[in-house]
């Protein structure tokens, strides 16, 4: 098995992950969170057109259509929108193998992987950090769009500039399902070295931001061919860079395997063809 197979095939694993729990009759008995209890620079906000980027999150929903009938879906969240009744997720649905629109009033509930239902609104701003309120009203939107922390921007810009190589390391450290600390510390620390080598100034307080933005990736094969593609397209430096944060993320456990090595050298072999 090749280095592209093995990562796009722990990307597809984690998207077709169902968690068996009873699709929700009613909204879970989750209390929003208070106003108050949210820091409103954390929370993004929708661009001039009213949309926003997400990052590509796997989740379950229980989701009501117009005519009220009920339906369990495994989704990939890809955009959040303005909508004319109310705000609108685009996500990628596997039931249907198809791109389709959410409006969030009719989503029932988020399950996680782990069975753990959310409140819908909960979900929306303590986990995907949304400000629902910019995605309803044009005037709170450009309220709010005075509030965003810059560190916070910052760090997402640089998220967007290494997200190929970052992608594939989020997956290799996915690998067994769970996202240790001594893994996102070495990928941390390849995200210095990255930013050091290219030149690129950083605080202390964007790497913090950037390091609960890594937290929360979660690629998907929909775009792994690409960002494969990039990272074997680096220049030297920068694949050598890569490369040895990959072995170190790969022996974060203590031991390689004869499997790993392979890995490893089919990566090699691939970056010598280009």
């Amino acid at each position: 098995m090749s280095f592209f197979d093995w990562i796009r095939g722990k990307s597809e694993r984690s998207e077709n992950s169902v968690v068996e729990a009873p699709v929700a009759k009613t909204r879970p008995n989750v209390p929003p969170p208070e106003i108050d209890a949210i820091d409103v620079e954390e929370l993004q906000q929708p661009d001039e057109h009213g949309e926003l980027q997400l990052d590509e999150l796997f989740i379950t929903i229980d989701y009501k259509d117009a005519s009220g009938k009920e339906s369990r879906r495994r989704i990939t969240l890809l955009k959040a929108a303005r909508g004319p009744q109310a705000p609108i997720l685009t996500a990628i649905c596997h039931e249907r193998h198809a791109l389709r629109h959410f409006r969030v009033d009719r989503i029932e509930c988020f399950i996680d992987m782990d069975g753990e239902v959310f409140e819908t609104k909960s979900f929306i701003q303590e986990t995907l950090l949304i400000d629902l309120n910019a995605f309803t009203s044009t005037a709170s939107a450009k309220k709010a769009k005075k509030g965003i922390d810059p560190g916070l921007q910052r760090a997402r810009e640089i998220r967007e500039i290494l997200r190929a190589p970052l992608s594939l390391l989020v997956l290799a450290a996915l690998a067994d399902d769970e996202f240790h600390i001594c893994e996102l510390e070495v990928i941390c620390c390849y995200i210095e070295d990255e930013l050091w080598a290219r030149d690129i100034d950083v605080t202390a307080d964007e790497l913090n931001a950037l390091t609960g933005l890594v937290r929360k990736m979660h690629p998907t094969s929909r775009s792994i061919g690409t960002h494969y593609d990039k990272v074997l397209r680096l220049d030297d430096d920068g694949f050598r860079r890569f490369q040895s944060a990959l072995r170190e993320l790969i022996a974060a456990d203590g031991i390689i395997s004869s499997t790993e090595e392979a890995f490893l050298a089919d990566l090699a072999a691939a970056r010598r063809m280009i």
